[in-house]
């Protein structure tokens, strides 16, 4: 090889080695066809998974569909352009987000997690939630070939269409479910509880709507009203409420409300509606006494509601009627002597379970049965009914509230039973999207 080199290339013998390697480096390093293809795929794929996290953030937020190529991915530019160097374009032509793409990410990520919620409901006990709908198609996820035997407890509004002796739901499902635990929400009588008004007080109630109503159905008046508190340096920010029966919270804050602005309510009513007037400064003290009652039982309505409120911490008389152990809340400080043999024996094993004692002292009794409970069947059939029970429909209500955040003025066409915005808005179960995007060939945004 030297020989050959000496005698064919003598011009190059003095020549530094880098000579002879930089051609090949530059060789081995140049760009390729195949190498950009590969490159781009690697991106697309990116693109993708991110088209799916962000068309899931956008689910979560209740958020058209359009938001992803009318705000998110402008912004994202925006952003990138002013805080990186980075080749902006190809790393935003890279995520679908229009319209019609996010929309199929929705659905597709939806009925991911409408599988596996069903997966886990058909070999799971569980609890359920009612009230009634009046969404058009809403169709059950017990037509799902879920066992209708799984459900071991049922917590309605008390409705007469629920709770009907002959047809209601609830006699159909016992007809089903002979042993099965059904309860009153404990909200919805706190609810009915609040209107057992006396007449005196009832009266009172009727004269602040009426004053509300006549200071807020006005424009004028309204604005007349706000010159006023501005003059008596009263804080309008916290403006009258109108009362609506609908509402749990609504009289206690009316209420709360019309007695920090009482005198000047009054001052604007003398000249404008004297009989209204009187009625309203001789019941100040039944007013105030409205107003503190109703502000107390909208902190018991608050403390009520939550996805984690069930029999034990509920305070109905009823439910507190209920037997509940000493063992339940404390397994470790319980007196086990007059318990049943077969509790008293798996009460002395969690006992010395070191490992559980830890458990407990840092998730509590809730998330500690529910760790325990194939190690210990027989606590847990005790203690199923105690800890699963809904004591009230707050998720029901809750998934109202994001039927209405949906189903706004601009999306009163969206099928809200046929998408997945509402499934992938309320739901705790995270889609696979690794698994779905690779169903997908990526492609650019359009």
């Amino acid at each position: 090889m030297k020989e050959h080199f000496m005698k064919k290339h003598p011009d190059k013998s003095n020549k530094n080695i880098l000579y002879f390697t930089d051609p090949k480096n530059k060789f081995e390093k140049r760009k390729t066809v195949t190498g950009l293809f590969n490159k781009t795929h690697l991106n697309n794929d990116k693109g993708l998974l991110a088209s799916y996290k962000v068309s899931l953030l956008v689910a979560k937020c209740g958020k058209p569909h359009t938001i992803g190529e009318t705000l998110i991915l402008p912004a994202v530019e925006a952003i990138l352009k002013s805080m990186t160097n980075l080749n902006v374009t190809n790393i935003i032509s890279s995520i679908p987000l229009i319209n019609n793409t996010v929309s199929r990410r929705i659905d597709e990520m939806a009925y991911d997690v409408e599988i596996k919620l069903c997966d886990i409901l058909k070999i799971t006990k569980f609890s359920l939630q009612l009230d009634e709908s009046t969404l058009r198609d809403n169709e059950a996820l017990l037509q799902k070939g879920i066992p209708i035997t799984n459900c071991i407890a049922c917590a309605t509004d008390g409705a007469p269409a629920m709770i009907g002796r002959q047809r209601g739901f609830i006699a159909h499902l016992k007809n089903a479910v002979p042993g099965i635990l059904t309860v009153h929400c404990v909200i919805h009588r706190q609810h009915l509880v609040s209107k057992n008004l006396s007449d005196e007080l009832f009266d009172t109630m009727r004269f602040v709507i009426n004053a509300v109503n006549k200071i807020k159905a006005k424009s004028l008046n309204d604005r007349l009203f706000r010159q006023l508190c501005h003059e008596n340096d009263e804080d309008f920010e916290r403006r009258l409420v109108l009362h609506t029966g609908a509402r749990w919270l609504s009289k206690g804050n009316c209420l709360t409300r019309f007695y920090n602005l009482f005198q000047t309510i009054l001052e604007f009513l003398q000249p404008l509606d004297k009989q209204l007037y009187d009625e309203l400064h001789k019941r100040e003290t039944n007013i105030a006494y409205l107003a503190d009652i109703f502000e107390k039982l909208n902190d018991v309505n608050k403390n009520l509601q939550g996805d984690k409120i069930n029999f034990i911490k509920s305070k109905f008389k009823d439910i507190n009627d209920l037997i509940i152990p000493e063992w339940v809340l404390n397994p470790f400080l319980a007196d086990i002597q007059n318990l049943q043999p077969s509790i008293q024996e798996e009460l002395l094993e969690v006992n010395h379970n070191e490992e559980a004692k830890i458990d407990f002292k840092h998730n509590g009794y809730e998330l500690f049965w529910l760790k325990q409970k194939s190690m210990y069947p027989q606590l847990w059939k005790e203690v199923e009914l105690l800890i699963m029970t809904f004591s009230s429909t707050y998720l029901v209500e809750k998934g109202f509230s994001a039927v209405q955040q949906l189903l706004t003025k601009s999306r009163n066409k969206l099928e809200i039973c046929e998408r997945g915005d509402l499934r992938l808005m309320l739901t705790s179960i995270e889609p696979d999207i690794i698994s779905l995007a690779g169903n997908h060939q990526p492609q650019g945004s359009h």
